[in-house]
């Protein structure tokens, strides 16, 4: 049982990080940009990173409830994600 509640937090933690950023690429996939998915492979890392180590300052630095704070940082860090890969697009379209 608790590996099942560890694979559904984990699957959680990785669809609240990556989703936005995935939706956003998605968006832009459907409107006829194939290029729209390429710069997630090098975001899904940085922002799992980002999260992790935001996680792991907190709980060094002895800050209360680290749950929440991960989860904010998460939180943030998906929503940054979507930031970069819309105006990532937005740029590129600009450009051409």
């Amino acid at each position: 049982m608790r590996i099942l509640l560890i694979l559904v937090a984990t699957l959680v933690f990785l669809g609240v990080l990556w989703g936005p950023a995935f939706m956003v690429a998605l968006r832009y996939w459907r409107r006829g940009d194939a290029g729209a998915f390429r710069q997630l492979r090098y975001l899904y890392p940085a922002q799992l990173i980002v999260a992790v180590a935001l996680a792991f300052t907190a709980d060094l630095l002895g800050l209360r409830q680290p749950a929440a704070l991960l989860a904010g940082s998460t939180v943030c860090a998906g929503a940054c994600g979507a930031l970069f890969v819309w105006l990532y697009q937005l740029l590129s379209s600009k450009r051409r």
